[in-house]
């Protein structure tokens, strides 16, 4: 099962001559009964869960023929520790973020990310003011800039970082969605 994106997965999988069958959820609970109910019905291989946010999330409820399935969790993993789990590294990503900044002799940098409500946003920024703080340098605008994850809120905080510290020469932020 697949939410919101096929992450290359139907790419990978479509080598091997594997159909990949995408079930958005909407973050529904009984559409993902349904879906779930569906895909043992179709005696499908394994399951991929993933999410729109990187958020833990409970483990698929145990329904019959479902405990002998392979589930991976991707992006979003499960509460158990022991379900297989692929989830992106955010604090790596933002040290990395800030390393290429500073390598390029980016000095002045602001950070604005998602809001503190998911998972990823505040992961990041205490390791990205952190590795700024080890190079010696804060943030250009002494905040980290919080707001939702779209096209219009980067253009707004990129607006709003501008007026504040018109002298800025870098900018870390994730990519809109």
């Amino acid at each position: 099962m697949l939410r919101r994106r096929g992450l290359n997965a139907e790419d990978a999988l479509g080598a091997g001559r594997i159909s990949v069958l995408l079930c958005d959820t909407r973050g529904d609970a009984i559409r993902e009964q349904h879906h779930l109910r569906n895909l043992m019905d179709r005696r499908v291989d394994g399951i991929i869960v993933t999410d729109r946010r990187t958020d833990a999330r409970p483990p698929l409820t145990a329904m019959t023929g479902l405990e002998s399935m392979p589930v991976v969790y991707a992006l979003s993993p499960s509460t158990d520790p022991t379900d297989m789990s692929v989830v992106s590294d955010d604090r790596g990503g933002a040290e990395l973020a800030v390393e290429l900044l500073l390598s390029t002799g980016r000095t002045r940098i602001p950070h604005a990310t998602g809001p503190e409500h998911h998972a990823a946003a505040p992961d990041r920024a205490p390791h990205a003011v952190a590795h700024l703080a080890a190079a010696g340098l804060g943030l250009s605008t002494d905040r980290v800039h919080l707001g939702e994850w779209s096209e219009a809120w980067s253009r707004r905080a990129a607006d709003a970082v501008l007026r504040t510290a018109p002298d800025t020469d870098g900018f870390l932020s994730p990519p809109s969605t």
